[in-house]
């Protein structure tokens, strides 16, 4: 027979309460019989998920070792392997130490980075080009009993394909034998709350209830052998209970921690407040039949405490504040005082087990007395101001806070009193009431004292450099959170004991280490001094009262910063601000201790500069492979003439920057980046071939200022000439190469000249040719009416000092012939040659240099 229930008694119910449910046919064993409470707002519905879901969440689980799932390798990439057979691709980064580097020396791909749908175009890092996939082992109990039946069921032989494939993939084929009954419950029983059976007739079970948040339920009654009962009118309703507040008297400072009892709270801080006539009593714990919190301030007499729990509001309970029942603190002893103190508090209402905090800080209850109340504690020493003293008992809360406790701050004396204009003089203030918790700020004149330690006596810090001369007097200023103390003219930067530093050679050396510099200056030791670059120490190796030589340690990245030396009993040496006392730490493309001590790059390598690295380009290269600029930066050497930078490739990412110079200041050499391939090499995705490609990244091109490239003559140059005077004056250089245009008729196409600079005069208007013109160009101005007409040849300049190019492979170019006869512009006369083609020319199947720039920002273009 099949087991019914039809009805609960009492139809609400808090924590423990009795309950009965009537029915028929659940026997008389207690220990067959099973009481579940579900959420009447929850399905009993079991959701049965597809086995394709399944299966592609247990995919999706999978490790393959090697992060997100690789991706497509794009054809470049393949190709570019293909190029090199007889070794994997090698990518070159700076600071490595092996010539074939593994995978963890190429640029990382996070999980972002995946979400482009063009990285794997542009990105070298193919993950499963670069590494083996790992063999991984599968186990069939992850795919749980519920897939495990379904696939059973709908594809019986998917296990038996597996089976087959057991050489490859170690599988483990065991299903759990569970019980009809088991399967029963774990599919009916889920979000669902077993309460405690404690009597079972045919026709009544009765149970305790468990504590459960208020709302419905559904009495679920489940008889082993025969399955659910048959549920009517078996529902339950947990009651939103508030029954009292303990304690329910205390201070109208808040403070004290006070119990809601009731029933039906969730169990949850996240979802449970209490409100006290708009403040907040601060919940600290929850449990199904109990809130806790700290009380807020109040005013003297009755408050409601309501609580929200689960988006249930339960009914208020009532709260006394009283003043009766306030702690009260009439006076501290001493109210002042330094560093550690004894104190002595006087009032009432502190109970048996009060705690005292001056400020923020603990003072450690030592004593109590009653009649009158009075509590001894130790204070440790605290940074000077003022602090409300505050105590706190069990029984009623807080105290008052208008009773203060001041620590003195003072900054007495200061040593030494005077010291270098370049800083760095360890100068040591005592005093009182120091904050050893959070640093004081220490000022001479108006710049910071770098501090070295802090106590609450005394003070320790490095002076500043000051840009001044002379003499220069300077208040001392501590300042922390709470004060401010001053010690007016107590410290004077003096010339006489001021080293100066005049000059640093070499001005720069690589981030390994290992130069050897050389600082000029006066006022050094003649033995003891220091020297520092930006925190890096310099190993002295010579010194004297005027030179010292040391070498270079390494260091973290690139900077250029003052060399500072530090004289004994002096402090720093000044530097002047022209730069010339500066180093610039630097890694240098021509150095094998940039590329970890292997040597430099070398023809077809993949070179890879990343976030963090800034390389010197000293030297001309050869043709690499690709250069990728990864976040890093690579710079031309100011003082180096005709660089050529040369690869196939050249891509600039992820903030990377290639630098020629810059704005503010013009790189003046020549320098050049010369693109190899051909229109059959194999194109970089999006690029291209002899491509710059610059995607979110920066490309500095600044070469020397021109302010004038095109101008005109003044004056008609003959045939034979080889001075022309200008219409306006420039700054071209000797050797520049320049175009003298036509000024002939519709035939006269031939007759543009190119020429050399050879030297050019001091206003710049007459510039002088290294050979003679081999045609007139005219210079004249001619009236019409009441219109002056100017007829005068053009003159540029064609030179640039820097210049981005294609190769020119030789073997595919030709010379085309000039025409045997001349073009004639008569549209309707015989031609003997194409049409345009006056002279001879050079004929080639190659293309120039792309430069290929992404806007800044998506749909902003350029």
């Amino acid at each position: 027979m099949t087991p019914t229930s039809t009805a609960t008694s009492p139809s609400e119910f808090s924590s423990s309460t009795s309950i009965d449910v009537s029915g028929s046919g659940f026997g008389e064993d207690s220990s067959a019989i099973s009481v579940f409470l579900r959420p009447s707002s929850v399905s009993g519905k079991r959701r049965r998920r597809s086995i394709a879901s399944r299966l592609e969440e247990i995919a999706g689980g999978v490790s393959y070792g090697y992060g997100p799932k690789p991706k497509v390798v794009h054809a470049f990439w393949k190709s570019i392997k293909k190029e090199r057979p007889s070794r994997s691709i090698e990518w070159r980064s700076a600071g490595s130490s092996k010539k074939k580097r593994s995978t963890e020396r190429l640029p990382h791909l996070t999980p972002e980075d995946h979400a482009d749908e063009f990285e794997e175009l542009f990105h070298p890092e193919i993950e499963h080009m670069h590494a083996r996939t790992v063999k991984r082992s599968i186990d069939i109990n992850s795919y749980g009993q519920e897939l495990f039946e379904a696939i059973m069921e709908s594809e019986p032989d998917y296990f038996h394909r597996r089976r087959r494939s057991a050489k490859y993939h170690s599988m483990t084929l065991l299903r759990s034998k569970r019980s009809t009954e088991e399967e029963l419950l774990e599919m009916s029983m889920e979000g669902t709350t077993e309460a405690t059976v404690t009597a079972v007739t045919d026709t009544t079970v009765t149970f305790t209830a468990p504590e459960l948040p208020a709302g419905s339920y559904d009495v679920i009654i489940y008889v082993s052998g025969s399955g659910n009962a048959d549920a009517v009118s078996t529902t339950l309703t947990s009651e939103a209970m508030a029954d009292s507040i303990s304690p329910d008297t205390g201070s109208t400072f808040g403070g004290q921690t006070v119990m809601i009892t009731g029933n039906g709270f969730s169990g949850s801080m996240e979802d449970t407040s209490v409100d006290v006539g708009g403040e907040t009593c601060v919940v600290t714990a929850v449990t199904a039949s109990t809130v806790t919190c700290v009380t807020p301030a109040g005013a003297d007499g009755s408050a409601e405490f309501v609580v929200t729990s689960n988006g249930v509001v339960f009914p208020a309970v009532t709260y006394t504040y009283s003043a009766a029942s306030t702690p009260t603190v009439t006076s501290v002893t001493p109210s002042t005082g330094t560093g550690a103190q004894s104190l002595t508090i006087s009032g009432s209402n502190f109970g048996a087990s009060p705690t005292v905090s001056i400020g923020e800080t603990d003072c450690s209850v030592t004593g109590t007395t009653s009649s009158p109340d009075t509590i001894s504690c130790d204070l440790p020493a605290v940074p000077g101001g003022e602090y409300a003293v505050v105590v706190s008992t069990s029984e009623y809360g807080l105290s008052n806070n208008d009773v203060t406790y001041t620590s003195e701050l003072t900054a007495a004396s200061i040593s030494p009193t005077s010291g270098s204009f370049g800083g760095g003089s360890l100068i040591t203030i005592t005093g009182t009431g120091f904050d050893t918790n959070v640093d004081p700020t220490v000022t001479v004149c108006t710049d910071e004292c770098s501090i070295e330690s802090v106590t609450d006596t005394e003070i320790t810090c490095l002076a500043p450099a000051n840009s001044g001369s002379g003499t220069e007097s300077c208040d001392v200023t501590v300042t922390q959170v709470s004060g401010a103390s001053v010690l007016a003219g107590s410290f004077t930067y003096d010339d006489a004991l001021t080293p100066q530093v005049t000059g640093v050679s070499p001005q720069r050396g690589g981030t390994g280490g290992g130069t050897s510099i050389t600082i000029t200056g006066t006022g050094f030791a003649a033995s003891g001094n220091k020297v520092m670059v930006d925190g890096s120490i310099c190993d002295i190796t010579a010194e004297s009262a005027t030179s010292i030589t040391c070498l270079t340690n390494s260091h973290a990245g690139c900077i250029e910063v003052p060399v500072t030396v530090e004289v004994p009993g002096q402090g720093y040496g000044q530097t002047p601000d022209d730069g010339s006392a500066n180093f610039y730490y630097i890694d240098r493309w021509n150095s094998i201790w940039t590329w970890g001590g292997t040597g430099t790059p070398l023809v077809g390598e993949l070179i890879h500069i990343t976030d963090g690295q800034t390389i010197l380009l000293d030297t001309s290269t050869p043709v690499l492979k690709m250069l990728l600029i990864d976040g890093g930066k690579l710079m031309y050497d100011r003082d180096a003439n005709g660089l050529n930078l040369q690869a196939e490739y050249i891509l600039i990412i992820n903030g990377g920057s290639l630098e020629i110079g810059t704005e503010d200041e013009r790189y003046t050499n020549d320098a050049s980046i010369t693109l190899h391939g051909n229109v059959r090499c194999t194109e970089l995705p999006i690029y291209g071939c002899k491509t710059i490609g610059v995607r979110d990244g920066t490309l500095d091109l600044h070469g020397e200022f021109i302010p004038m490239t095109w101008t005109y003559l003044a004056q008609t140059a003959a045939i034979g000439d080889t001075d022309i005077t200008l219409k306006n004056g420039v700054n071209w250089k000797p050797g520049s190469e320049i175009v003298v245009a036509t000024t002939g008729g519709r035939a006269s196409m031939g007759e543009s000249e190119k020429k050399v600079i050879d030297s050019v005069s001091a206003d710049g208007t007459v510039v002088t040719l290294t050979t003679p013109l081999k045609f007139e160009h005219l210079s004249i101005m001619q009236t019409f009416g009441s219109h002056d007409i100017e007829t005068r040849a053009e003159v540029g300049l064609l030179s640039r000092n820097i210049k981005i190019k294609g190769s020119v492979n030789e073997q595919f170019v030709t010379e085309i012939p000039a025409c045997e006869k001349p073009f004639v512009a008569n549209e309707e006369a015989t031609q003997s040659c194409f049409h345009g083609k006056f002279g001879e020319e050079i004929g080639t199947d190659e293309m120039g240099a792309i430069i290929f720039i992404h806007a800044k920002e998506v749909d902003k273009h350029l």
